[in-house]
């Protein structure tokens, strides 16, 4: 028998920047959930609008096999009287563990006869099973808040008002957030805020979109915003763009997308399009449209009303709007009438840090920064530096102040404005990117130094007050902040060593720092690694075995290492190499007690082929060390497998125990720097199964 299970948690408005997460995430949990139970079903479909999350199963299979294990009770000593019956030890264990006494045999093993119930296979029905499933589905959803209701001490992302809950036509019976489930929802909650009854789970989407005005399938609510956007820009004769995250926020926004036109004054054009932009997209959630290529004063709101009177709508968001850019307007030219660099005045009252000192000072740091990253990379950074001291000075303005998404982009704004080079300007804006992991890097090599700079005095400064991310928290951004690093450096080829840039700027902060600090702070940038290179599909393992093997060199040697070793796994000689190291280290794992290797006495060495084996690694090694400075990893990895002929017959011929102590020893130690040999770029004990 087949089924179609239907669940749907009715919430006050759900965040729309999280609706889109907290769904996928319970979808996902559910396929989980239904795996680990065994349970079948033809497909899984999940549903979302601002008020609903929805799971639709379909044809699930209503029955289950269960694998019951065998379970061992008492020793028959103790259990089994003079009759062969259980005595009254035996009956109490049958008691306490449910035992179905026709399924009792005697168990033999080497320890002696055990009282047992044989294992078997049954037959549940999933309709048991389902309300536990939920269950855990619901609370392993990822949230990022949760608030409380009704003096309850259950927390969700919004209170929840209603559970639809049903298999077929019947309602499961299943209590949730303290909610029995029932067979209706709630409509659109401004245009039919009433009860829509469900006859049949089937009727879901359909019925609550026929009687309820509400799109709840997030994709059709996505393609119909689409379809009428595409029609009101060939009204204006118009484009738009916009991306898929924006796209996602807005359908996350209504339950019954209407688009509309609006615009502003013509006049407001004048303020920087970034500006504009980002008050339409940010802050109001509007589209704007470009005419000829050029951004124009016509927008597109998506309501979530239809409206008798839709000119009502359109003037209210208008009139937002204009208030917005007014406010901007009137902040661009207070703005101005000061000098970008007289905000360095400011900057000296303005904390960066608490404990770290201000803006002005931060400022000073990045300064000399950039001028030590120039010189180590041998590039011309005049323009960097000018740009180092005016970086900041945009974060005191009044525009920052009211929209802080502005920063370095009116910076930019301003230092064009005052005739400073265009280098410098873009150097300005840049400095601030990657914004994201994995986002645009800056488009010249001063706006790189300039980010580098900025980042690294900012991972540097916290970790001197010890604030390092945690597995789920990141409040201060490290992660992101490390991750740009390692991008800029990898991605624009920069031979900078980074031990010594940290330790730059761990002087500038007048810190007296150790060791230890200098290599927290390389490994906590180091691990993000792991990050670039698993969205470059490149193993896990791969990146691992380089990590392992580092030397604290030149972060651009790291990634050409791992690039060959990426390439040289998928060859018929790592295979090889592998029989290789991992007899080796068997070997050395089952002598450990005699891990105390010393220097090879060549003294000691009893046939040709240990003679053999040490020659030949000496040469390669020799052959290892020529490559290594001309930095050719592929060829360093070729070369080590032509150890091969040699080690293999050192196997055939040499016992490696020997009663001579020191014999024993010095074969162990040859093995030793044969590991150690094959070892030298990528640590193979990564890829040992």
């Amino acid at each position: 028998m087949k089924k179609t299970l239907l669940i749907e948690i009715y919430t006050e408005e759900i965040p729309h920047t999280e609706l889109k997460n907290i769904i996928l995430s319970l979808y996902n949990n559910i396929i989980k959930e239904l795996k680990q139970f065994n349970i079948q079903y033809e497909k899984i479909k999940w549903y979302a609008s601002p008020r609903r999350l929805g799971i639709k199963i379909y044809q699930i299979v209503m029955e289950r096999k269960i694998k019951k294990k065998k379970i061992i009770g008492p020793s028959t000593k103790i259990a089994i009287n003079k009759e062969k019956k259980l005595n009254h030890i035996g009956l109490s264990w049958v008691k306490k563990y449910n035992i179905d006494k026709n399924k009792i045999f005697f168990l033999q093993n080497n320890q002696g006869s055990w009282v047992a119930q044989q294992s078997f296979n049954t037959i549940e029905n999933v309709k048991n099973v389902l309300p536990e499933i939920i269950h855990n589905a619901i609370n392993h959803i990822k949230l990022t808040r949760t608030m409380k209701w009704n003096n309850n001490s259950i927390s969700f992302i919004r209170p929840v008002r209603n559970i639809l809950a049903m298999i077929d036509d019947k309602i499961l019976k299943i209590k949730i957030f303290e909610l029995y489930a029932t067979n209706y929802t709630y409509g659109h909650f401004f245009m039919n805020n009433s009860k829509i009854f469900f006859q049949h789970a089937k009727e879901y989407p359909a019925l609550l979109f026929n009687k309820g005005k509400v799109l709840v399938d997030f994709f059709e609510r996505k393609k119909n915003i689409t379809n009428q956007i595409e029609k009101k820009l060939n009204q204006l004769n118009g484009a738009i763009n916009i991306n898929q995250n924006l796209l996602d926020e807005i359908t996350s926004l209504v339950e019954y997308p209407v688009t509309l036109v609006g615009k502003f004054q013509k006049e407001y054009l004048n303020i920087p399009h970034e500006i504009i932009i980002n008050i339409l997209q940010k802050y109001q959630k509007h589209i704007p449209v470009y005419i000829n290529n050029q951004l124009s004063n016509y927008f597109l709101i998506i309501s979530n009303i239809v409206s008798s009177n839709n000119q009502a709508i359109i003037t209210g968001n208008q009139k937002i709007v204009h208030a917005k850019l007014f406010d901007a307007q009137f902040f661009l030219k207070q703005d101005q009438k000061f000098k970008l660099i007289n905000n360095l005045t400011i900057l000296k009252k303005t904390i960066f840090q608490e404990n770290l000192g201000t803006l002005y000072e931060k400022t000073i740091r990045i300064y000399h920064l950039v001028k030590w990253i120039g010189l180590a990379l041998k590039i011309q950074v005049q323009y960097g530096i000018r740009a180092a001291i005016l970086c900041k000075c945009d974060l005191v303005s009044n525009i920052v102040f009211e929209f802080p998404e502005m920063q370095g982009i009116i910076g930019k704004y301003y230092a064009i404005k005052e005739k400073e080079n265009l280098l410098t300007a873009q150097a300005i804006q840049e400095h601030y990117y990657p914004i994201l992991s994995h986002s645009s890097l800056p488009t010249t090599k001063i706006g790189c130094v300039l980010s580098l700079s900025d980042k690294i005095d900012t991972i540097v400064g916290l970790s001197i007050l010890k604030k390092y991310p945690k597995k789920n928290q990141d409040p201060y951004k490290i992660k992101r902040l490390s991750t740009g690093i390692l991008r800029i450096i990898l991605e624009k080829n920069f031979s900078i060593d980074l031990t010594l840039l940290i330790k730059k700027s761990f002087f500038l902060y007048n810190y007296n720092y150790s060791k230890q600090e200098i290599n927290k702070v390389l490994n906590l940038i180091l691990h993000r690694i792991y990050h670039i290179y698993e969205k470059n599909k490149i193993e896990k393992r791969v990146i691992k075995s380089v990590m392992l093997a580092y030397k604290n060199e030149i972060l651009l040697n790291i990634d050409k290492k791992i690039q060959s070793v990426h390439q040289f796994i998928q060859s018929k000689h790592f295979l090889e190499l592998m029989l290789i190291y991992k007899r080796i280290r068997n070997i050395l794992n089952k002598n450990k007690h005699m891990s105390h290797y010393k220097n090879i006495n060549t003294a000691l060495f009893q046939t040709k082929y240990e003679f053999d084996l040490y020659h030949k690694t000496t040469i390669i090694n020799k052959k290892i060390s020529y490559l290594f400075n001309k930095k050719d990893y592929w060829n360093i990895l070729f070369v080590t497998i032509n150890i091969k002929d040699v080690i293999n017959n050192f196997f055939q011929h040499v016992l490696i125990q020997n009663n001579n102590r020191d014999i024993y020893l010095n074969r162990l130690s040859l093995l030793f720097v044969v590991k150690k040999m094959l070892c030298n770029i990528s640590d193979l004990e990564c890829f040992i199964d």
